[in-house]
């Protein structure tokens, strides 16, 4: 739905899917590029952490952030 999407824009403006990854759907690709940024960022330290692909409290958060700080819209 529309807030996969928004996520998946996000994933793409940091650097972590392509444009043609984005279809609103949270796939298998999209999960994989969550945990990609979330180790990135030390969120996690590897998928089989607890959150792992998931928008938990700490990820939303630390997106929010970066979301903020750079006026990004997503």
């Amino acid at each position: 739905g529309e807030s996969v999407k928004r996520l998946q824009d996000f994933l793409k403006y940091v650097g972590f899917l392509n444009e043609g990854e984005i279809t609103g759907n949270f796939g298998d690709r999209t999960r994989q590029a969550l945990i990609e940024f979330q180790k990135t960022h030390k969120i996690i330290s590897s998928e089989n952490d607890l959150g792992a692909g998931q928008v938990g409290p700490q990820t939303k958060s630390f997106i929010d952030k970066i979301i903020s700080s750079q006026k990004i819209n997503v």
